[in-house]
């Protein structure tokens, strides 16, 4: 914990906000978590409504596995502020199930939409263009533009982790299935450049038993997560590119398979379920 601070007087007083907020991001830096927990619940005793905080340290509680007293802080924080911060939303999305994750992901996306044009129209001064989010952002140039690239890959991500969710309990509703490829459309026309959408439509595509429409979608997530190769502030998760290899398993495409996986191998060779599926690939090949 932070040591009291002395007093011209030479006494002990508080640590202020400030050095509070200071000493929890030096110790959460360094994965020194209950200390950083510790003090971020010191910073709440101090200013006990402000979002800003409640959403650090449930995030950080998020990150060491507390998920149930994450959720209460983010729950008090959409109580107190609903329009603040819609990470808070995304990540309440993330711990719960069903339509109540997907309620939580769009009133995140209203939110990040709107901060998102209500910057663009600062930076362009109300102009509006028609080709398209990226297009249309490209005249703000500069940091402002860098933060509008982001948040545009942020929408991509959000819409996609609703076709997610909708994709677990699609079953054969075709009802269904058109919300999971709207959201899917949508997540495209926020970022054209990444591979998500394309890797969610592959699967919505598998699980309908269209092998040649899933082949299609997957070879354009392959092809968009190459681009990003040299990228690494653009290059898709490990994750993410495992699940590329595993649908390449999937569609019967070995040799394209056993290379992805020996790609991945390269980075982390101590993965079982990894060796596993080369195994299986080459198996095949």
């Amino acid at each position: 914990m932070q040591p009291p601070c002395t007093n011209a007087a030479g006494g002990a007083s508080h640590p202020s906000r400030e050095e509070l907020l200071a000493a929890a991001a030096n110790q959460h830096e360094m994965m020194n978590f209950p200390e950083a927990i510790a003090l971020y619940k010191a910073v709440i005793e101090q200013t006990p409504n402000d979002v800003a905080i409640i959403d650090a340290l449930g995030e950080l509680l998020l990150e060491v596995g507390d998920v149930d007293n994450a959720s209460q802080l983010f729950k008090r924080s959409i109580q107190l502020s609903p329009e603040a911060n819609p990470g808070k939303y995304m990540y309440l999305g993330q711990i719960s199930e069903g339509q109540e994750a997907v309620e939580l992901f769009e009133r995140g996306i209203g939110i990040m939409e709107r901060e998102y044009h209500a910057l663009l129209a600062s930076s362009t001064g109300g102009a509006a263009g028609g080709g398209g989010a990226a297009a249309t952002a490209a005249a703000a140039g500069g940091d402002v533009g860098e933060e509008l690239a982001q948040q545009r890959n942020g929408l991509c991500s959000a819409y996609c982790s609703v076709a997610e969710v909708l994709l677990l309990d699609a079953a054969d509703s075709e009802q269904i299935h058109e919300r999971c490829r709207d959201a899917l459309a949508a997540a495209q026309r926020w970022d054209e450049t990444s591979p998500e959408p394309h890797q969610g439509l592959a699967n919505l595509y598998l699980g309908r038993g269209e092998a040649e429409a899933s082949l299609a979608a997957l070879e354009q997530s392959v092809r968009l997560t190459d681009a990003t190769a040299e990228d690494p502030v653009r290059r898709p998760s490990f994750g993410f590119r495992m699940g590329n290899a595993k649908l390449l398993l999937e569609l019967g495409r070995w040799t394209d398979a056993v290379a992805a996986f020996e790609a991945l191998m390269r980075e982390e060779n101590e993965d079982v379920e990894l060796w596993y599926m080369l195994a299986l690939s080459q198996g095949h090949s």
